[in-house]
């Protein structure tokens, strides 16, 4: 008797293990199907489509596909303001970005390798509406005191170089552009280098102030 239930429980552990290494047989190749179709890297924007597999994605074999279907670049890869993502997500807006599907390409192309900080106009068609709030009254008057009270804020878009374009040193933060003879030089300096002037003075009018005879 016993030797007959010893063969039927070894039946049912062996049937036992037989279904469970059929079952894991078969969610491996489901696995595997799943995996093959991430390859595409297709959208789910598609309902027909599948959850893309970041780092096997191409764009170039799919660009059209989405144009087709109307897909942009920002349904994707959003820049949304309330992101967290990174330390500047905060300050960019989706609204302010250029619409044209060149500007992903010319980083994502290699036409741009590196784009520098402060590179605003590489996405951005009117830098203006970028410019925080604080930057608009008096700033050039009051620049100094904020970077000085709070220069990590200044860090998240100016690097020191761009300081150290108009200041000789960071002791007294003399304006290196002028010098002790800049009054007979400035218009040489100005014809040569007239960015630099408008780092400063943009207001239209200033030449004019002492070239048409308002100042003495």
């Amino acid at each position: 008797m016993s030797h007959i239930f010893n063969i039927r429980f070894s039946s049912k552990v062996i049937l036992f293990w037989t279904l469970l290494f059929g079952w894991g047989l078969l969610s491996f190749a489901s696995d595997k199907d799943k995996d093959k179709d991430n390859e595409l890297g297709y959208s789910v924007k598609d309902p027909k489509l599948k959850l893309p597999l970041e780092k096997l994605y191409s764009h170039g074999h799919h660009a059209l596909y989405f144009e087709n279907l109307g897909v942009k670049c920002n349904d994707c890869h959003n820049f949304s303001i309330k992101s967290d993502s990174g330390p500047l997500a905060p300050l960019v807006n989706i609204r302010a970005l250029k619409s044209n599907k060149k500007t992903c390409h010319e980083c994502h192309l290699g036409q741009i390798s590196i784009p520098r900080r402060n590179q605003c106009s590489l996405c951005h068609d009117d830098i203006a509406v970028l410019m925080p709030k604080d930057h608009k009254i008096n700033w050039k008057n009051r620049h100094g005191v904020k970077a000085q009270f709070d220069g990590d804020a200044c860090k998240q878009c100016h690097q020191q170089n761009e300081c150290s374009a108009c200041h000789m040193r960071r002791d007294n933060m003399n304006p290196r552009v002028h010098r002790g003879n800049f009054r007979y030089m400035h218009s040489i300096e100005a014809r040569a280098t007239p960015a630099s002037c408008v780092s400063c003075h943009q207001s239209q009018s200033f030449c004019n102030d002492c070239h048409i005879g308002k100042r003495n």
